[in-house]
C-alpha cells in the first residue's frame, strides 16, 4: 500500500510520489490514450475537410473531459476555437507563491551540481535557491537589485564542471557568475546590441574548456565568452536547411513551397528570440528558439562554432 501522506515541507518521499505515478499512468491515462489514438484526427495539412469530419472536435472533447475529471484543486480548462482554426486547450493550475525558505513566487531556470543538488531560479523573489536531489532545502541567496550579486527577474542558471553557477540576470541585461555558495565572480555583458552587451539574457551555458555561451533574446543572437568574461564571438543563427518535419509540412503545401521560391529566406535563417542555450559532452551548442519552433545545433571547432543542423 503506497504512502499517501502528503510530504512535509521541503520533504520528497520520493517511494510514495513514484507508487502515485505509476498507479495514475496504469489506471487514467493508458486507457484514455488508447480512445485517443483510435480517433482519426488530422491537422489541416493532412485533412483539408478536418472542419467538417470532426475528429478534431471529438479528440479535443475527451481531452477536455478527462482533465475535468481529475478533479484538481485550483485547475482550470477551457477550450478556445476561432472560426476556421483548430482548436486550443488550455489548463493551468494556480501556483500559491511564497516567500520563505523552499518557497517560489515564479520558478524558471533550474540546474544540478555534480552531487545532483538542485539550483532552482526564483525568479519573482530574485533569487537562487538550492535543494538536494530529495528536495531538502539547503540555502538561497540573491536579492532584488542591480549591484553585483543581486540580480532583477534572473532567468536561466547552468552549473559548469567547477561548480560554479551561472545565473541569466535578464532585468539587468547581464549574466552574472557565483561560487556554488553564492559570492559573485564575474560579470558577463551588459545593457546595448554592440558585440559582448546584452539585452535580456535568457539563458547560459559553459563547455568543456569554460567558454559561456548566453542567448541574448531581444538582440536575436547567442553570445560567447571566455572564462574571464571577455567577449569572444556572436552566432546569429545558419538553418539553411529546414528540419524534416519543417520540410514535410512545406512539401504538404504548394503555396508555401512557391512563396518561399519568391522569398528572401535568409531572414528566416536566423535567430528569432532564442530563449535557451544548452552544451553536450562532446561541446555540442543546442540553441532553441521558441519563436521559430525550433533547435539549431552547432559544432564547435576550435576558436570557433561551426553550424551543424535544425531541429
Amino acid at each position: 500500500m503506497p504512502n499517501t501522506t502528503p510530504p512535509t515541507h521541503g520533504e520528497l518521499d520520493c517511494d510514495a510520489l513514484s507508487d502515485f505515478v505509476s498507479r495514475v499512468w496504469d489506471e487514467s491515462i493508458v486507457p484514455e490514450l488508447i480512445d485517443y489514438i483510435a480517433i482519426p484526427s488530422q491537422s489541416p495539412a493532412f485533412d483539408p475537410d478536418w472542419l467538417a469530419n470532426g475528429h478534431m472536435a471529438k479528440a479535443v472533447a475527451l481531452i477536455e473531459a478527462w482533465c475535468r475529471a481529475q478533479q484538481i484543486e485550483g485547475l482550470t480548462v477551457e477550450v478556445v476555437q476561432l472560426e476556421g482554426r483548430t482548436p486550443v486547450i488550455y489548463m493551468e493550475v494556480a501556483a500559491t507563491p511564497g516567500a520563505g525558505d523552499g518557497e517560489f513566487a515564479g520558478a524558471s531556470g533550474i540546474a544540478f551540481d555534480a552531487d545532483d543538488n538542485l539550483y532552482v531560479v526564483d525568479i519573482k523573489n530574485h533569487r537562487v535557491q538550492l535543494f538536494t536531489k530529495d528536495g531538502q532545502f539547503i540555502s538561497n541567496w540573491g536579492s532584488q537589485g542591480s549591484a553585483q550579486g543581486e540580480l532583477e527577474t534572473p532567468w536561466g542558471i547552468c552549473v559548469d564542471n567547477n561548480g560554479d553557477v551561472y545565473v541569466a540576470d535578464w532585468g539587468n541585461n547581464r549574466v552574472q557568475k557565483f561560487s556554488p555558495d553564492g559570492k559573485f565572480l564575474v560579470q558577463f555583458g551588459s545593457a546595448d546590441a554592440k558585440a559582448g552587451d546584452l539585452d535580456h539574457p535568457s539563458g547560459v551555458a559553459v563547455d568543456s574548456e569554460g567558454d559561456v555561451y548566453i542567448t541574448d533574446w531581444a538582440n536575436h543572437r547567442v553570445q560567447v565568452y571566455g572564462p574571464d568574461g571577455k567577449f569572444v564571438t556572436t552566432l546569429v543563427g545558419d538553418a539553411q536547411t529546414p528540419s524534416p518535419w519543417t520540410q514535410t509540412y512545406i512539401d504538404a503545401n504548394p503555396d508555401i513551397i512557391k512563396a518561399r521560391r519568391r522569398a528572401d529566406m535568409e531572414p528566416e535563417w536566423r535567430f528569432r528570440r532564442p530563449v535557451a542555450v544548452n552544451v553536450d559532452a562532446n561541446d555540442r551548442i543546442f540553441v532553441l528558439e521558441a519563436a521559430r519552433h525550433r533547435l539549431q545545433i552547432y559544432n564547435k571547432v576550435k576558436d570557433y562554432e561551426e553550424h551543424s543542423i535544425n531541429l
